[in-house]
């Protein structure tokens, strides 16, 4: 059965009417699909009346279906899945977590603000969303609570402003897309549908005949549609735009005051603006095991998330609620949790990581506290390493070598850097920066994290080059490298980049790690006491 709630009747009408459902105490009913509708009670009544009646009916899906307007670029009558439902309070400020459903194939799958308790007729919150409404956010949290399959189905009725809210709106499209879901219900589609994200019946029913035929089991249909996701989506690309400034405190940017950065942060679309904040809490993160030149462990400096290129494979794009960057401006108190860290852990050499959680020299368009860390360092016993991809290495340049500092570049072959690091320099640019801080004398460090294996002819190019850097300090390989909870969130996110993994030692890790590493330790046979392996125990 198909279970349709909707807040309003003039909503719920179209619906009724096509599918000549009867209305039998709270619910309008036909064969296969019960149209529950609130008659304006509000959200939480609608989420109260829709968990009690996924309790009575156990409905295979459930739809929220209304009107809501756009904040956007959409179009009115445009039909659109929400993907990821935010709530806002009455002073139109983001409260909570976003919740995140299921995409569709095939729909423009958006960003939804639900407001809680008000309207915001004419308000600009196309920072965080792409349409509003004011009843999805507590149904969306109802199917996530109940872990029910469902969706979030919206009209685009208006421009959220009050002129166009009488005009007529056309419901044929809504009609076919219920009338598709209704026909996914009742014929046990939904699974099928819901792990695929594809609404074409015909492809569905032919996946279901394949598993009846086979006497597929669950993880054999698990493994199919991991599969199909993986080979049928294309690599997301979307390059970051700055629209807005966010800041706790007082920086020279032009920006918007904020109390507490983490509702912004969790709340914004990705990619649209810069947060300035201070930190509280967790100032440093131990690494895990074999992460550094010396297979040890090492010490994540939090300074900054995020960053302002879109490389396929990162896992910040699942770490955190928004691909926005954080940049974290009271670095005294790092340099503190620092002097203590090395007073108790003993370990020597000590290896602190500037860049594990985004691209510090990338980001010095914005800050430069790099630098800062970098002349702090110059008085510890211990190694700063500052990871990047970025090429703008003049602010660096004015300043003398930094003995304690490693500027490590990741580099990769320029077809691997166009395929999966979307708005990186060029290869050519990034050795071009490299070459001018060697010639200054500053320790460098070559970063082939990830390796791609399917390029593997082309590391053979990087030897001669290598080989002309007078103050290497070290060669790190890594494979891309999934955990767990990673792979499932690319799977959803990002499916395309996960082709060609397989599960070892609780890791997603590349099929063909074992012969890359042979040749590898071919192409880089004259660097063996420079070249260690990131988190390989073998």
């Amino acid at each position: 059965m198909l279970l349709l709630c909707c807040e309003h009747y003039n909503e719920a009408k179209p619906f009724i009417e096509y599918f000549k459902a009867q209305k039998q105490r709270n619910l309008y009913l036909t064969e296969g699909i019960a149209i529950y509708v609130n008659f304006g009670k509000g959200a939480l009544n609608l989420a109260f009346e829709f968990t009690k009646l996924n309790e009575t009916l156990k409905p295979d899906l459930s739809i929220l279906f209304g009107t809501a307007g756009n904040i956007s670029d959409l179009k009115i009558g445009d039909i659109i899945i929400a993907k990821k439902i935010k709530l806002f309070d009455t002073s139109l400020s983001p409260l909570l977590n976003p919740v995140e459903l299921n995409t569709v194939n095939g729909f423009k799958n958006v960003d939804c603000i639900s407001v809680f308790g008000s309207y915001a007729l004419n308000k600009d919150l196309s920072l965080f969303g792409d349409c509003i409404d004011m009843e999805a956010y507590f149904f969306a949290k109802a199917l996530n609570q109940l872990n029910t399959k469902g969706l979030i189905v919206k009209l685009i009725s208006d421009n959220n402003d009050i002129t166009n809210k009488f005009i007529t709106i056309d419901y044929s499209k809504a009609l076919d897309v219920i009338n598709t879901f209704k026909i996914i219900a009742n014929n046990n589609l939904t699974e099928i549908f819901v792990k695929t994200h594809i609404l074409d019946v015909k492809v569905l029913f032919g996946l279901k005949r394949l598993f009846e035929k086979k006497h597929y089991t669950f993880t054999m249909r698990q493994n199919i549609y991991k599969k199909i996701l993986i080979n049928s989506t294309e690599i997301i690309k979307k390059p970051f735009k700055l629209k807005r400034s966010f800041s706790e405190i007082h920086v020279k940017q032009k920006y918007i005051k904020i109390d507490d950065y983490v509702g912004i942060f969790h709340n914004l679309k990705d990619k649209c603006a810069v947060i300035y904040a201070n930190k509280k809490g967790e100032f440093l993160r131990k690494t895990p095991d074999h992460y550094t030149p010396q297979n040890t462990y090492g010490y994540s400096i939090l300074q900054s998330y995020n960053c302002i290129y879109d490389c396929s494979y990162c896992f910040l794009k699942g770490y955190f609620k928004t691909f926005n960057p954080v940049i974290f401006k009271n670095i005294e108190d790092y340099f503190e949790q620092i002097k203590k860290i090395l007073s108790k852990d003993k370990l020597r050499p000590m290896y602190f990581y500037l860049g594990t959680f985004s691209d510090p020299i990338a980001l010095s368009i914005f800050d430069k506290s790099y630098i800062k860390f970098a002349e702090f360092f110059e008085n510890l016993d211990a190694v700063l390493e500052i990871r990047t991809k970025s090429a703008n290495v003049k602010e660096l340049l004015q300043h003398k070598p930094f003995k304690n500092t490693i500027i490590a570049f990741s580099l990769a072959p320029q077809n691997a850097i166009e395929k999966f690091e979307y708005l990186t320099p060029s290869l050519p640019r990034r050795l071009e920066a490299i070459k001018l801080l060697d010639n200054a004398g500053f320790n460098i460090g070559i970063r082939f994290d990830p390796f791609f294996g399917e390029f593997l002819s082309q590391y053979e190019s990087f030897v001669s080059f290598l080989k002309q850097i007078k103050h290497l300090h070290s060669i790190e390989i890594g494979f891309l490298r999934f955990s767990k909870n990673e792979y499932k969130i690319f799977l959803d996110k990002n499916p395309a980049i996960l082709s060609n993994m397989i599960l070892k030692n609780n890791m997603y890790i590349s099929n063909s790690i074992e012969y890359t590493k042979k040749a590898i330790q071919t192409i880089f046979r004259d660097f063996k006491d420079k070249i260690y392996y990131n988190m390989l125990t073998n």
